[in-house]
């Protein structure tokens, strides 16, 4: 699992998460969405969670474009929004990854799955309906002597179509501007969040034999609207470098920084779209105003 250590979206995260140690699966402390990994347009693995509680990966059969865009299409509770998933992609450029993310409602994601996926690489995730009206997302940094957790709100609430689906559902991967750093009050989600980060690192030592063991973890995740801790992503790991590997693994810091962010050149307007405001409101509204990408 050398693969594990580094930076950017890595698909051997979910790989581990998925792998069992004996023949008795038990249900995780968390949750993974729908996660579809993509090679080079083509879908290779789908993990998800089971009604149980236990990660679970579907059969090579199943790895259709149909059964997918059925799939994710699907609503587990009365959506707030017309955001179904999102695709992270993943470039490697002079030896850095660099990952971009596109949200998607139904017909962008029927447009993606049939045109636009070709020799793209990435995973495509189902959206996480948030608890509350407004999109957020938690960011937690793990060592074993520190563990720090930041959540980030976007300013935007998800029905407001009058904004697009990036101003909506940006969090930590936009522009600082469309969303808030607010705090976690107390104790009891920060603890249950710290002790998923231990048993990923617990877990992942247990099924590679003691041969990965993770010193420093930098994970995202979200509540859905049942209060369940999702696991989305994780964007830098390290491995306990004293453990003989096939290839010199990295020591260096973790990157605090968001390895995701949205695509170049992306246009996010700052005030409502005047063509969705009654009339009478619209006279009131000033010339939309774009910002460019502050992480462009």
């Amino acid at each position: 699992m050398d693969k594990l250590n580094g930076d950017g979206i890595g698909v051997s995260l979910f790989h581990a998460l998925w792998s069992k140690t004996g023949t008795d699966a038990k249900p995780s402390l968390f949750r993974i969405p729908d996660t579809v990994i993509f090679q080079l347009g083509q879908p290779s693995h789908w993990y998800f969670t089971g009604i149980d509680g236990i990660i679970l990966r579907k059969r090579k059969q199943n790895l259709t474009v149909e059964r997918i865009e059925k799939e994710l299409a699907k609503q587990e509770c009365p959506a707030e929004s017309n955001v179904i998933a999102y695709f992270i992609e993943t470039t490697t450029n002079e030896k850095v990854r660099l990952s971009s993310i596109e949200y998607f409602d139904s017909k962008s994601l029927h447009d993606f799955l049939c045109a636009n996926r070709k020799e793209r690489s990435g995973i495509l995730q189902r959206f996480i309906e948030p608890k509350g009206s407004k999109n957020s997302m938690m960011c937690a940094i793990w060592t074993p002597q520190m563990f720090l957790l930041e959540r980030r709100v976007n300013k935007h609430k998800l029905h407001d179509d009058r904004f697009g689906l990036f101003e909506r559902a940006v969090t930590f991967d936009g522009p600082e501007i469309y969303s808030a750093s607010t705090p976690v009050r107390g104790r009891v989600l920060s603890r249950k969040i710290q002790g998923i980060c231990e048993g990923i690192v617990n877990h992942v030592a247990q099924v590679s034999e003691h041969e990965s063991r993770i010193t420093r973890l930098v994970v995202n995740f979200k509540l859905d609207t049942s209060d369940r801790v999702c696991v989305l992503w994780s964007s830098s790991i390290r491995l306990d470098s004293s453990i003989e590997t096939a290839f010199p693994l990295k020591n260096d810091p973790v990157n605090l920084e968001s390895v995701v962010r949205i695509p170049a050149g992306t246009k996010m307007a700052l005030t409502p779209n005047r063509q969705m405001l009654p009339e009478s409101t619209s006279k009131q509204v000033e010339k939309t105003v774009f910002s460019p990408c502050l992480s462009c």
